[in-house]
């Protein structure tokens, strides 16, 4: 599968959305997807929250050709039978008499992401009504109409699924339904694929920057990581602190934080390793209830981990800063900008506490103001 892979690099302009990194594990998944497609069977994705399983099937249906339709769903708790009967016949057509099928004669295929998520019937029961109406298209066929309680026949469509295991909202699916899909599990990747792939997505930003810059891709990424694992050993869930659930999403909105830096307004590498820790404390520390000291327990991790990856003491790089205990803080509206919004707003560290609280103040009145 190594064999299969590109270099990757990303193309100028593209959002960081549509970064997709090819590694083993998504070369090989989506040559199985596909094969599954093309030879018309039903697939389940399943696996982890942030393994890449929507990922992998968006891929799959901007690959269709021409002759095949494609139709996305995302269930819910709220989601039933005959709204996903009503759904996916909306974008049906009329053959014959009980026939119904895809618009201009083509095929369709239907993406249903979230799919354990429809509540079932009661607590003892297995079955959720929006996947039994799947179950029994996928059985005989098609569904009876609702008005006309006559059979209808569901022509040229095929179904792929995407879900995560059972925990929260999400049930067990009834083995009868699960039966019915070709399975993939999709895993986490090791630790090397995870640093080669934001490693991928930093360096050529970073190659705009001066010297000491450009090389810091990878220690960045490894950091950042590092950064996660202690974050999910040391603050674990309870009863009062039940939202303390990180995955490896937040590995990438700190990477994405980091893309924002603009050379014109942080050029050294002091303010890339702010801007660094920066994204470390929003996206993790500012979600924890205890802001004294579960704060200053994650500040010592990212020291621990900035010291070992990138070399730099925590302390020294906050000591400039308006609170050293809270970090530094970067904010993209304290200049002016132009109104039309065509121009990216500038990334820059705040060092007015008091003129940042001001202009945040006007610009929410403003908000306030408008219609």
């Amino acid at each position: 599968w190594e064999s299969q892979m590109r270099g990757w690099i990303p193309s100028p302009g593209m959002t960081f959305d549509k970064m997709i990194v090819p590694t083993v594990d998504t070369v090989r998944n989506g040559f199985v997807l596909n094969t599954l497609v093309a030879a018309k069977r039903y697939a389940l994705i399943v696996g982890n929250t942030g393994t890449g399983k929507t990922v992998l099937c968006q891929n799959m249906l901007a690959s269709l050709p021409e002759g095949k339709n494609q139709l996305t769903m995302n269930f819910s708790a709220a989601t039933g039978s005959f709204a996903t009967q009503e759904i996916i016949e909306g974008v049906m057509e009329k053959r014959s008499k009980d026939k119904m099928g895809p618009l201009g004669g083509k095929s369709l295929v239907v993406f249903i992401d979230d799919f354990n998520m429809p509540k079932r019937i009661s607590l003892e029961s297995p079955f959720q009504p929006a996947l039994e109406l799947v179950r029994l298209w996928m059985d005989y066929g098609g569904w009876y109409d609702r008005v006309k309680c006559v059979w209808r026949y569901i022509l040229d469509t095929q179904v792929v699924a995407a879900m995560a295991p059972p925990s929260g909202g999400r049930a067990v699916i009834s083995k009868r339904t699960q039966a019915r899909f070709h399975l993939i599990n999709c895993t986490f990747p090791d630790t090397a694929q995870v640093v080669r792939i934001f490693e991928s997505i930093l360096t050529p930003k970073l190659a705009n920057f001066e010297a000491e810059v450009k090389t810091m891709g990878k220690a960045m990424a490894s950091a950042t990581l590092a950064v996660y694992k202690g974050v999910i050993e040391q603050f674990l869930p309870t009863p009062e602190k039940f939202h303390y659930l990180f995955n490896i999403r937040d590995v990438s909105k700190v990477i994405q934080g980091v893309l924002q830096a603009d050379r014109l307004y942080l050029d050294t590498r002091e303010d890339i390793l702010k801007l660094w820790a920066h994204e470390n404390l929003r996206v993790y520390a500012d979600r924890f209830t205890d802001r004294v000291g579960d704060t200053k327990k994650f500040c010592e991790i990212a020291s621990d981990k900035m010291k070992e990856f990138l070399e730099e003491d925590w302390s020294s790089l906050m000591g400039e800063t308006p609170d050293p205990d809270q970090g530094p803080v970067m904010c993209s509206y304290m200049l002016d900008y132009d109104a039309s919004g065509s121009d990216p707003l500038p990334y820059q560290e705040v060092t007015d506490m008091e003129k940042l609280r001001s202009t945040t103040e006007d610009k929410l009145e403003d908000y306030n103001m408008e219609p």
